[in-house]
């Protein structure tokens, strides 16, 4: 049987894609539940009590949020991102960019 079209959209894992002339990074809400919630990697391995995910939506806004929230610059984490892929693509000889 297969899974209603919400729930599908739940378990992607992470991927980046080029589709329709975007750059599309996406992870399933189960696949980000599951990385949040690994005991021995990630970034609460190290915390004393391993978080729960009570409530997978607001946890992916609060994550979204923090990728998009501005500094006094306009840069975020998102655009840090993108910025630090782009010089290493640069420097790793991409033949989209001539230099």
């Amino acid at each position: 049987m297969s899974k209603p079209p919400s729930q599908k959209r739940l378990d992607h894992p992470l991927a980046c894609r080029i589709e329709n002339g975007q750059l599309v990074i996406r992870v399933g809400l189960d696949v980000l539940e599951f990385a949040t919630t690994q005991p021995d990697y990630g970034p609460f391995a190290e915390w004393p009590k391993q978080p729960k995910v009570v409530d997978i939506q607001a946890w992916a806004k609060d994550i979204r949020d923090e990728l998009l929230k501005e500094e006094e610059d306009g840069s975020s984490p998102l655009t840090d991102l993108l910025d630090g892929m782009m010089l290493k693509a640069a420097e790793n000889g991409s033949l989209g960019l001539e230099c």
